[in-house]
């Protein structure tokens, strides 16, 4: 990755929210897809796509009707992912170049290995959508049915204590020795109520996953497939000067322009850090509408049945460390975010270095443009394609004809540009994400059981959940 990281300082992508210690290498929020002016292979302006009838307006909560919520599409951008096709044994092919990773010298370099490292992706990816599909990511440990039952007002003191003391133990102790020498049985009212709570056996996943059934596999796997990949390369740098990382917001990858349906997070190198991993939680509001209202109305006691806090729409569901060579697989159903951590050795720098390939929706009726289909539009690029142009040319068809091709190239857009749009554009996935933590919901798809190429769909339940991370070794 040498030919990445010898990037002149001035051109280096650092997060500005984070100090000057995350750098992007490869990210897609540069050269997007902008609406209403990039144009396609056959000379078309891509136009935004159109969503459905936002939902009907509930008296008394607003504060549920975000207008980026309701508008669903962001109507200026889209990242653009690249094709890569896998054959019926698992090797991959990239099929279309990657964006912002797109000159010869980088595809003869970087896409045999970017390659490989995704075939070791392929397995966890077909798990992860075969578990789906199968309703694995919808096993609940709770099972609530909203309303109010009388009944559970007599055995609320009890869990009032058991809060009182969970917080107090937040802020004087570590919370995992609180946990094990006080650990009470969240209450459950009788049943029988509009708000029965039925809470089944608490195994977790990890301990009881189960290979998915062979029909379900074969129904999901990406084996034969040309799917759409956006691919992120970034490196978290720790200085002497500031011997430590805070660690990341929570996060989604994307929005509902680009379908991403799962992520995959290889670690290719760590070096003189601490513990390193992602933590992930999932919103629990199964409609931010009907979830406020339900919420609001009823006389559970939803932080006792769900262990969040007050108005949090949120929930924990597990961590994960991820070593150097190691890789993850998860739906992006789930928020997740990367753990803080800091320098072993306080006089050297450290490094975490990390590759993202994001998956979108696998299924035919996907029609999000690709690279395939959006020429390249880094000046960089163009130039090297109109010079290839014109050397196979040259002696075979008039200069005034060579000309005259040229023109009709789409203009490219220069760094100056990009790096304007790079902010719009992460202004808007900010405010998509901002909405979807603020409200409890869910900014992916998953496969139900559908039948076969039947598109993801977006939803989110009132459940808690626990769930199995898919991890293997490069």
């Amino acid at each position: 990755m040498e030919l990445l990281e010898d990037i002149p300082g001035g051109r280096k992508i650092w997060h500005q929210d984070k100090q000057g210690q995350v750098w992007s290498l490869v990210h897609p929020s540069f050269w997007p897809i902008i609406y209403g002016q990039t144009t396609n292979s056959d000379g078309k302006i891509i136009q935004p796509p159109s969503g459905p009838d936002p939902p009907a307006f509930t008296p008394g909560l607003a504060q549920y009707h975000d207008p980026v919520i309701l508008r669903k599409y962001s109507k200026r951008f889209c990242w653009l992912p690249s094709e890569f096709q896998i054959s019926e044994e698992g090797k991959v092919k990239i099929a279309s170049y990657i964006n912002n990773l797109a000159t010869e010298k980088q595809q003869e370099l970087f896409y045999p290995i970017l390659q490989k490292i995704f075939e070791g992706f392929v397995p966890l990816f077909n798990h992860v959508l075969a578990d789906l599909r199968e309703g694995k990511g919808e096993i609940r440990r709770v099972r609530w049915d909203s309303g109010y039952s009388p009944e559970s007002e007599d055995d609320q003191p009890e869990m009032a204590k058991f809060r009182t003391e969970k917080k107090h133990a937040k802020s004087t102790v570590d919370w995992e020795t609180f946990s094990k020498d006080f650990e009470l049985e969240p209450f459950i009212p009788p049943s029988g109520g509009s708000g029965d709570v039925v809470r089944n056996p608490r195994e977790r996943l990890a301990e009881m996953w189960t290979p998915p059934q062979p029909e379900i596999l074969e129904s999901v796997k990406l084996e034969g497939r040309t799917v759409k990949v956006i691919i992120k390369m970034m490196h978290i740098v720790i200085s002497p000067k500031k011997p430590w990382y805070t660690g990341e917001g929570w996060r989604v990858d994307g929005t509902k322009n680009e379908r991403i349906v799962a992520s995959g997070i290889y670690c290719y190198h760590q070096e003189n850090i601490t513990e390193f991993g992602l933590s992930f939680r999932r919103g629990f509001a199964k409609d931010p509408h009907k979830a406020a209202v339900s919420i609001l109305d009823t006389g559970n006691d939803t932080e006792g049945f769900f262990d969040i806090e007050k108005h949090d729409t949120c929930q924990d569901i597990g961590n994960v460390e991820l070593g150097e060579n190691q890789g993850i697989a998860f739906p992006n159903i789930y928020h997740h975010r990367g753990w803080a951590c800091c320098l072993r050795d306080e006089s050297k720098p450290g490094y975490i270095k990390l590759l993202q390939c994001l998956l979108c929706d696998p299924s035919e009726e996907c029609t999000v443009d690709t690279t395939r289909t959006v020429p390249a539009q880094q000046p960089e690029i163009r130039e090297e394609r109109i010079n290839a142009f014109r050397e196979a040319c040259v002696g075979r068809l008039p200069m005034e004809l060579i000309y005259e091709i040229e023109e009709h190239i789409p203009p490219s857009i220069s760094r100056a540009e990009a790096t304007e749009y790079y902010q719009k554009v992460k202004e808007d996935g900010r405010e998509w994400t901002d909405c979807i933590l603020r409200m409890g919901g869910d900014a992916a798809y998953y496969v139900q059981s559908k039948p076969t190429g039947t598109p993801f769909d977006m939803i989110s339940t009132a459940t808690s959940y626990e769930w199995t991370p898919f991890t293997t070794r490069w």
